[in-house]
């Protein structure tokens, strides 16, 4: 009986502890800071800091971090998560011009706890940036007969632009007098700083008329140096 109450107690010595599932979730993101915007084609660039976070008990470094970003008025809503304490955060220009936006921050353990409430900072995004293009024509005086305009002269020039393959944009521009015949430059502002900016013109009379199209004129657009 005693030899059998010995090799008991050795089995029951044998069988391991238990460990306790990690319920402990790491501390708020500390010292978010958010670097001055860089300004890009197709939006703006921000480069967004904080401080490692140190996950209970053992004190190890959060080996994740969740983040959420977008406008203020709630649209263009972002997520993700990365593994290191940078986060180069590209938000779209707003179709309104300048506004402001967020970014929000949370550790994640390596158990799936996280922060009990994320650290956020504003975004101040601005409009998207502009180019500016010299336009130069001559306005018509006869029609694509070589005839005088009828329909009583010259109403407009219509200038028509795109950039790319996106949506095209015509622009009116009045005309010196309806003979037309003068030389004129139009300053083009466009909203886009790179890509391939083609541009028609056409004429119309005092009837509403409009000719055909001229050859696309045709331009590529760089973004000016430290863009």
């Amino acid at each position: 009986m005693r030899a059998m109450c010995v090799a008991l107690a050795l089995l029951f010595a044998a069988v391991p502890a238990t460990a306790q599932p990690d319920t402990q979730p790491p501390p708020v993101v500390r010292s978010l800071t958010v670097a001055a915007p860089a300004a890009q084609p197709t939006g703006v660039l921000f480069k967004v800091t904080w401080e490692t976070v140190l996950d209970p008990p053992a004190g190890v470094p959060a080996p994740v971090y969740r983040w959420t970003a977008g406008f203020g008025d709630g649209t263009e809503p972002l997520q993700g998560a990365v593994a290191d304490t940078v986060l180069m955060l590209r938000m779209p220009y707003h179709a309104s011009g300048a506004t402001t936006g967020f970014v929000c921050v949370l550790a994640q353990d390596a158990a799936g706890n996280v922060s009990p409430s994320a650290t956020c900072a504003a975004l101040t995004i601005p409009a998207t940036p502009t180019t500016t293009h010299k336009v130069d024509y001559t306005e018509p005086t006869t029609n694509a007969a070589g005839q005088p305009l009828g329909g009583g002269g010259l109403a407009s020039v219509r200038l028509y632009w795109r950039v790319d393959d996106g949506p095209e944009t015509v622009v009116t521009l009045p005309v010196s007098s309806p003979k037309g015949g003068l030389r004129r430059r139009f300053l083009l502002t466009i909203p886009a700083i790179s890509g391939t900016l083609s541009i028609t013109l056409t004429a119309v009379n005092m009837g509403g008329k409009e000719s055909a199209r001229t050859a696309p004129m045709t331009k590529t657009i760089t973004a000016p140096a430290g863009d």
